[in-house]
């Protein structure tokens, strides 16, 4: 600081206390001076205030460190200015917040020319009366609108009576309201009912309609896996037939050609009879046909896949004589059912260890002789 405000120039005390103080900065101060604040007027604090400021005691320092607290901010920002920059900021920046931080710096703090100070002090006297005027000018509109607003109240009352009466009218309408409400409520409630009959009736409609169509469904769907199944079923035994039937004339034709009813023929145990091979290496199977062929028997194979049921394996087995059953390339059903239907049947079967062409040349040869 370059001065204190005991030490300032006495057209200071005015405003710093006036406008740099709040009314409740004002009264704690006094109350600090062991002054009943209570009864003094605002006019008798100021002036107080205003003489404790010229000399030098504990309440012009309590004001002084409150002004320093209070500004201290701007005075740290404002310190670096030249006179230039301080007389530029009060003739276009002055404003209601910078107008008490500017007063306390001309007043102690600033290290200006008194030229320039007083410059200061007038734009910061002047900025006051704009001040006055403007807040006369909100005195006058406040005025203004306090008698918009008795007008306003006076209207208020008069719409206020008129809502009573809109509220009794409606409170009356609201009677007649629940009255009818009432009776809406015990028709919504017979229309539910029979709603709900009508909802129910048509389910139990729907219901049994639903599953009339489903029974037809299954029925349709039945009869037609069935007709299906018998077109398969006839369709196997058309080509059973057939193959029956060339069988036949196959056996009659070398029959008449290649009689063979001598013991001593070296296939007589083996010719002309059906050798049926059941799995194996079906890449083999032109193999294994011509060995049978080449002893004189007749050939049928069958992969050994029962995904479709046995019917076809136990008819097979049921033409032939002779049953081959390599068992190390072929399912476990197949070599099962050959076991099973042979028996049953009265038919020979071999269950071989593997399907090489050596094994069952073998077996065949074992069976020729």
């Amino acid at each position: 600081m370059k001065k204190h405000i005991w030490e300032s120039d006495i057209r200071y005390y005015c405003p710093l206390t006036g406008y740099c103080l709040t009314k409740a900065e004002q009264k704690q101060i006094v109350r600090k001076l062991n002054f009943d604040y209570k009864t003094l007027t605002e006019r008798h604090i100021h002036s107080l205030l205003v003489r404790t400021c010229s000399t030098e005691s504990s309440a012009s320092r309590r004001i002084e460190r409150l002004l320093n607290q209070k500004y201290n901010h701007e005075i740290n920002q404002w310190q670096t200015w030249d006179e230039k920059t301080a007389l530029a900021y009060a003739q276009n920046h002055l404003n209601h917040q910078s107008f008490g931080p500017m007063l306390w710096m001309i007043a102690v703090w600033a290290d200006f020319s008194e030229t320039v100070i007083d410059e200061i002090f007038s734009h910061l006297h002047l900025f006051t009366h704009t001040s006055f005027l403007a807040q006369q000018s909100l005195i006058d509109e406040k005025k203004s609108l306090s008698a918009r607003f008795d007008a306003m109240q006076a209207k208020y009352l008069s719409l206020r009576g008129e809502a009573d009466a809109l509220k009794n009218e409606r409170a009356q309408l609201s009677v007649q309201l629940q009255h009818q409400s009432g009776r809406i409520a015990s028709l919504n409630t017979r229309i539910e009912n029979l709603e709900l009959e009508n909802a129910r009736q048509e389910k139990d409609k729907a219901d049994k309609l639903k599953e009339k169509l489903e029974k037809s469904t299954r029925m349709i769907a039945s009869l037609q896996q069935e007709r299906s199944q018998l077109k398969e079923d006839l369709m196997a035994q058309n080509r059973d037939l057939n193959s029956m039937r060339d069988e036949m004339w196959d056996f009659l034709n070398r029959f008449e050609n290649n009689q063979c009813d001598s013991a001593d023929c070296p296939k007589y145990n083996l010719c002309e009879r059906r050798v049926l091979v059941v799995g194996g290496l079906a890449r083999l199977r032109s193999h294994y046909e011509k060995l049978v062929l080449d002893l004189g028997g007749g050939f049928d194979y069958h992969d050994g896949m029962c995904h479709n049921g046995e019917s076809s394996l136990q008819h097979k087995i049921f033409r032939s004589d002779i049953v081959l059953c390599p068992v190390d390339v072929n399912s476990h059903a197949a070599c099962l059912s050959v076991k099973k239907f042979s028996k049953k049947l009265n038919k020979s079967y071999f269950m071989l260890p593997n399907s090489s062409i050596s094994t069952v040349y073998n077996k065949l040869q074992e069976l020729a002789v």
